[in-house]
């Protein structure tokens, strides 16, 4: 079938999608004008704006795509849509960068701009990524800006990347030297190879990242402080007259921090690996609003976070406002969590580092589905002064342990609920006693960073299958444990491609009565990275247990799916 065919069939069951959930009683005698026209709004959104003007797609008073125009009398215009049907096909772009998108569709005709404006769905999803030395900030102000307005009182989704943000000393510091090496100033006497910006001017440095907490602050609704972000130059009247009003009339969303706060439902936060600590806890106080309306929050640090030490557990402090409708809580970096009892009601979705203060927390957390537990091992400090808190979650059905938790950890965990388990290590594998964590698993997920590198990298003993024996000894352990397990999904050793040495080592676990009597399928999966999840892999083979239990002693293990 052709690419255009496949293109065309997709478009008709988004038509009939939008259609059925419009709720509208309206009649599409021809489906294919609806088919014509999503054609040629994709055709649009596929080209810069520049390249719209020179292909024909040309912003008239009819508000009419120039080209179909020029088509033959049954060519469909884009007023054949009904304005609700339309404003359903700018939503179904939510995967799109909507900074770039909307702008692109609004440039189309004065309809598109029309019902784009006064869409609030389409302004709810606010995306900010600044990049630079405080290069395109004041364009994010105006964007931050005109979504408040325009989303009106819609449910705001909040993404803030401030990945690329650099420190200042990354973009002065080498400028400079060049400068000082010119007038050779470069001696010992001023000693400048050791100069950096942020150490001579640490106001300076401040206020640079103020500029960017700003953008936060305006979406919070509470007052900038940078004055980077007023206007230059004298205003005009329009400016003047604009501003008169603002102050005898607020505008919804920019002043009253309650009308912004009150809106948000979700808020992503993305930092980079240079972003220093120290501005993290002054970050949050800028978001100081009460937001009763918040259900997830993700606080994401790029790269690799520092360890912190045992005397001081935690690397970043942070205050939390009181989230009364909080489900769902990710955070991928240490974190201490001053008011923790004060998110904990409602959470059903936690995902943190676990430290000595955090773990015995986790029993307020009642209503909890999903849990993913963080830990880093600290040679010097190993950790058995780390209590052995008993934490009981009657509700919880996925559990994932990462990093070093089981065996460097003495946790306890009661979960009667439990369906899934994963377990992620960057090493070798060691698992304590813990019967009542694994009897009611009926998903596992098994990934060992060390089965992703070839074997001339391990520094454990490695027997002829390629795997470490202290990884058979804990998998032994395990599976004697599992015996309510169904499905098994394990990454791939590159010395075992196929898993057949893994497999011979299950074999004598899987008869009607064995431990692992309920197994039916065993996947092994391909990482590009060991930080992956599953879902982000590929398959290499799979394995039919229930074949396997029918087939005779001796029989060559041959997979059921083979990549």
């Amino acid at each position: 079938m052709a690419t255009t065919d496949l293109v065309e069939l997709e478009l008709c069951r988004l038509a009939l999608k939008i259609t059925s959930e419009s709720n509208l009683e309206l009649k599409i005698h021809n489906l294919g004008k609806l088919v014509r026209v999503a054609s040629d709004l994709l055709t649009v959104l596929a080209k810069p704006h520049s390249a719209l003007l020179a292909s024909g797609y040309q912003t008239s008073q009819s508000g009419v795509v120039k080209e179909s125009k020029q088509q033959e009398s049954r060519r469909t215009t884009i007023h054949d849509l009904p304005g609700e049907i339309l404003s359903h096909i700018f939503r179904s772009l939510h995967g799109e960068d909507r900074t770039t998108t909307l702008p692109s569709i609004i440039a189309v005709s004065r309809r598109w701009h029309t019902t784009v404006v006064q869409d609030p769905y389409l302004w709810n999803d606010i995306v900010v990524r600044p990049n630079g030395l405080m290069k395109n900030i004041r364009a994010w102000h105006y964007y931050v800006q005109r979504c408040l307005e325009r989303s009106l009182n819609c449910p705001l989704d909040i993404t803030v990347d401030f990945s690329e943000v650099r420190p200042i000393s990354e973009q002065v510091d080498k400028p400079l030297r060049a400068v000082f090496t010119a007038v050779d100033l470069q001696n010992n006497e001023y000693e400048l190879e050791s100069w950096k910006f942020e150490d001579q001017c640490p106001n300076l440095t401040d206020i640079y990242f103020d500029y960017f907490i700003d953008v936060l602050r305006l979406l919070s609704g509470t007052q900038t402080k940078s004055n980077l972000l007023k206007t230059r130059g004298k205003p005009s009247k329009k400016s003047k007259k604009s501003t008169r009003k603002s102050k005898k009339q607020p505008a919804t969303g920019l002043t009253d921090a309650n009308t912004v706060a009150m809106r948000w439902r979700s808020f992503h936060l993305i930092l980079g690996e240079t972003w220093p600590s120290d501005y993290i806890e002054k970050m949050w106080s800028s978001l100081d609003q009460p937001t009763p309306h918040l259900v997830r929050i993700h606080l994401e640090l790029l790269g690799e976070p520092k360890e912190p030490s045992y005397e001081d557990d935690v690397l970043y402090k942070v205050a939390f406002p009181c989230f009364d409708a909080l489900e769902e809580f990710e955070c991928n970096f240490p974190l201490e969590l001053d008011s923790l009892e004060r998110i904990h009601p409602k959470v059903k979705d936690l995902s943190i580092f676990l430290d000595k203060l955090t773990f015995g927390e986790l029993n307020k957390f009642e209503n909890l589905v999903r849990l993913e537990l963080w830990h880093k091992s600290n040679k010097e400090n190993p950790a058995s002064d780390m209590p052995g808190d008993k934490v009981h979650l009657p509700k919880l059905k996925h559990l994932a342990l990462c990093g070093v938790v089981p065996q460097f950890i003495p946790i306890v965990l009661t979960t009667p609920a439990l369906e899934s388990l994963s377990l992620l290590y960057y090493g070798w594998v060691e698992l304590g006693e813990k019967t009542e964590l694994y009897s009611t698993v009926k998903k596992l997920d098994w990934r060992v960073g060390d089965w992703c590198e070839y074997t001339g990298f391990k520094q454990m003993p490695i027997n002829k299958d390629g795997y470490p024996d202290s990884d058979f000894r804990s998998m032994d352990h395990l599976f004697q444990q599992c015996t309510s397990l169904e499905e098994l999904r394990v990454w791939a050793n590159h010395a075992d491609q196929w898993g057949k040495a893994f497999m011979k080592r299950l074999l004598p676990l899987i008869p009607s009565d064995k431990p692992l009597s309920k197994l039916k399928k065993v996947i092994f999966y391909f990482p590009m990275d060991w930080m992956d999840d599953f879902d982000q892999s590929k398959i290499t083979c799979s394995y039919d247990i229930d074949a396997m239990r029918n087939q005779p002693p001796g029989t060559e293990l041959v997979p059921t799916y083979l990549k």
